[in-house]
């Protein structure tokens, strides 16, 4: 078992996160196979119940890309239940694995932060790092092992939270610590009092960065959750079928705006691991998976308490690695377990064979794709007052509409007033797209002398035709057409003190 989870740790990280669910499809067929001949058996009933609602869940899906999370879904069961069957020696062997891992990640993650060059998918969300930096320290304090090797490795990954800025991760070490400090009746080490206070202490002047209170993406959760209750009160027992968030954001999005999701990437899901998992497994699979969860916690606390931490404001185990990686965490939780219950995996083959067999036949996932068109986002960026939806939208467009110099102009307005050095890419994306787009060129000119490179703004400048006759005949070449004449004639007065 040791070789076959050292193989799935290097694929994992070799192919970006299993995020190609074709790998997931022949792994989670070849870990089939593996514990039919070893003949695993599942001893545990809610473990038995959540492997039954899979199938279910996928029975009454209407939308082709729960096949594929499937796939993703039972690799993670299968990996638990095989782990569960383990000796005391794999657990440590498993441990040491993450610890490792972790380590790697902190590497990449430092120099990501020192040379702007990363190695390894984690570096593309700050929670996947902070996953691994919290799962570390779950062991960490499970075992109580601090020698000095282990402190040194502890504050590594606790400064990783800290450096990736993770709110999660930040929201996990104050829930081990709050733990740690009730647990044992007020009596806390020294080591996780030090962490929880200086924790505090950055927190507290760090508090708008590290919470994200200028992004305002993080306001629009609301809008999710709400999305999520909706949704989960239209189909409460058997949900909507696994990752079918997106299309069901699509469906009771809040506010509802004509098929445009503005949200972008992060209508794939609810940003609550909690909700995520009622909307699409309902209730039907969601009872035994929180119970299998919380029946980890008499083995592991403070691991299982650290990753609770990421279900509340995070989905991570979107991820398809992190999701299997979480469950042969909790497979380990059920070693020596002693139940009652015995079930032989082998038994269910049919219906495993089954679905292998059919469901890849039955529909493609695609990716999905709004029914809106470019236009719809002129409307509303013409017609809304919030500067942040604008530029939601247009961004939005954008990715449908690449070559669309307009879009492209809205974007770089929209991080003017949010994140100054962005608009640069999107002003010289219009201009390159329409030549002529005078405005476009002012905007980027304007950047320029913010920026004190005032060869560049001059030289800039001097290319824009103020004669240039233009002829609009839609939105599009209006936008393009257009000349603001007072923001030309103070450059013309900057430059040659006209």
């Amino acid at each position: 078992m040791k070789i076959i989870t050292l193989i799935f740790l290097i694929i994992g990280f070799i192919s970006d996160g299993l995020l190609d669910f074709k790998i997931s499809f022949f792994l989670s067929f070849l870990m089939f196979v593996f514990v039919y001949f070893k003949n695993v058996k599942i001893n545990s009933y809610y473990i038995f119940l959540y492997i039954l609602s899979l199938i279910t869940s996928l029975v009454f899906s209407n939308f082709p890309q729960s096949i594929d999370w499937f796939y993703v879904e039972l690799l993670s069961i299968l990996f638990m239940i095989s782990l569960s069957d383990e000796n005391d020696s794999y657990i440590v062997f498993l441990k040491q694995t993450i610890y490792i891992l972790s380590l790697i990640v902190f590497i990449d993650m430092m120099i990501n932060k020192l040379f702007n060059q990363s190695f390894l998918f984690t570096s593309k969300n700050p929670n996947y790092q902070a996953f691994f930096y919290v799962v570390s320290i779950g062991f960490l304090l499970d075992d109580k092992r601090f020698n000095l090797i282990y402190i040194i490795f502890f504050i590594l990954m606790w400064l990783g939270c800290f450096i990736c800025a993770s709110r999660s991760g930040i929201l996990a070490i104050i829930l081990i610590s709050v733990a740690e400090f009730f647990k044992f009746r007020f009596k806390i080490s020294r080591l996780i009092l030090i962490m929880f206070l200086l924790t505090l202490i950055l927190v507290i002047l760090n508090f708008n960065n590290i919470l994200k209170l200028d992004d305002p993406k993080a306001y629009k959760r609301i809008d999710f959750y709400i999305v999520s209750i909706k949704a989960f009160l239209n189909s409460p027992f058997f949900g909507w079928g696994l990752g079918s968030f997106e299309n069901v954001f699509e469906i009771f999005k809040f506010p509802y705006y004509d098929g445009l999701c503005y949200y972008n990437h992060s209508a794939l899901h609810s940003h609550s691991h909690f909700l995520n998992m009622l909307v699409e497994g309902g209730i039907l699979m969601s009872v035994p998976f929180f119970i299998i969860i919380f029946s980890a916690l008499k083995r592991f606390f403070y691991l299982i308490l650290g990753i609770f931490s990421f279900f509340m404001f995070d989905s991570i185990l979107y991820l398809p690695f992190i999701r299997v990686i979480f469950f042969m965490v909790i497979g380990i939780s059920f070693t020596n377990n002693k139940s009652d219950f015995n079930f032989e995996i082998r038994k269910m083959a049919l219906i495993f064979f089954f679905v292998f067999l059919y469901f890849p036949f039955k529909g493609k996932s695609e990716e999905h794709i709004s029914n809106k068109i470019y236009y719809n986002a002129y409307g509303e960026v013409i017609s809304s007052k919030n500067i942040f939806r604008k530029g939601a939208v247009s961004e939005y467009a954008y990715y449908y509409s690449p070559l669309n110099a307009v879009l492209s102009y809205f974007n770089g307005i929209f991080y003017k007033s949010f994140k100054a050095d962005e608009q640069e890419y999107w002003f010289k994306n219009s201009i390159e797209l329409e030549p002529n787009f005078r405005d476009a060129k002012l905007e980027l000119c304007f950047f320029y002398i913010e920026t004190k490179r005032y060869n560049e703004a001059k030289n800039l400048f001097s290319q824009i035709d103020s004669n240039l006759k233009c002829t609009a005949n839609n939105f599009y070449s209006e936008i393009i057409c257009n000349f603001d004449l007072n923001k030309y004639f103070y450059l013309k007065k900057i430059f040659y003190n006209y």
